[in-house]
């Protein structure tokens, strides 16, 4: 795919997004946040240009976090709450598996090799639970010496991931809240939102999809340059000197990360 061929289809696919609903809502910081996410993940996956299985094992785990992304803002700006719901949580594995798969080669290896011998099962049990996967993110984050070793960030997403499992496992409280709307003060009226008239739990969604994709993203870029671990940029990209999709991928990063800290002091 050309860089004016990308281009151009960013622009179609966030065109009438932006127009018809950034610039009139009351929560425009965050969909703009979260908008811009998705194309973060997008464009970086874009810039991976190794022919490899490793690099297309990166290209398909980024690609589907971008279209995720993209899929809660959606889905959040209609008001469909519990669907968005259940993506956050797909989303948090997501970029979870992301990180595990950079930090050990042995279980990126199984991961590839999975699709091959069927054993997807047994691998995700041995490896990729969100027990073992949040697990191997804490030591490694428990060695660094920086402002990335907060533990606060690890903890608050192991909450979040047990408050958007009750969507997941369809729980009777989470689906007859979120299919009314939210009451601002007790005696409200909870009003029906079938087939998605309120957005009332928007700024909550898209606040912990922010918050999961600062987390993924700083900690991403972190390992690619710890010299400790033994994946680097180069397993990825053949030149960054010379890409220009990979430029605009580092920009949207500086960017996003100077928008979280600003916006919500993480």
């Amino acid at each position: 795919m050309e860089y004016d061929e990308i281009i151009f289809a960013l622009k179609d696919v966030f065109q009438i997004d932006i127009e018809n609903e950034l610039l009139k809502h009351k929560e425009s910081d965050l969909i703009a946040c979260s908008y811009l996410t998705s194309l973060y993940w997008g464009t970086l996956s874009l810039s991976f240009d190794h022919d490899s299985t490793t690099t297309f094992l990166f290209q398909t785990i980024t690609q589907n976090i971008a279209n995720t992304v993209l899929a809660i803002t959606k889905l959040s700006l209609c008001g469909l709450s519990f669907q968005a719901e259940i993506l956050i949580r797909n989303l948090l594995e997501n970029c979870f598996l992301l990180l595990n798969v950079m930090l050990d080669h042995h279980k990126r290896e199984r991961f590839i090799d999975s699709a091959k011998k069927k054993n997807t099962y047994s691998v995700w049990k041995k490896y990729f639970t969100f027990k073992n996967m949040y697990e191997a993110i804490e030591n490694y984050m428990s060695n660094l010496k920086d402002e990335a070793n907060d533990e606060n960030l690890s903890e608050n997403l192991k909450k979040m991931y047990h408050e958007y499992s009750s969507a997941v496992h369809n729980d009777y409280f989470t689906q007859v809240m979120l299919l009314r709307s939210k009451p601002k003060n007790p005696d409200d009226i909870m009003k029906l939102n079938l087939w998605g008239e309120y957005t009332d739990y928007l700024p909550e969604l898209l606040h912990s999809l922010c918050f999961i994709n600062h987390f993924t993203k700083m900690l991403f870029n972190y390992i690619l340059a710890d010299n400790n671990i033994e994946f680097t940029f180069d397993d990825l990209i053949e030149n960054r000197a010379e890409s220009e999709i990979w430029k605009d991928a580092v920009f949207l990063h500086l960017f996003l990360t100077e928008y979280y800290l600003l916006a919500w002091n993480y």
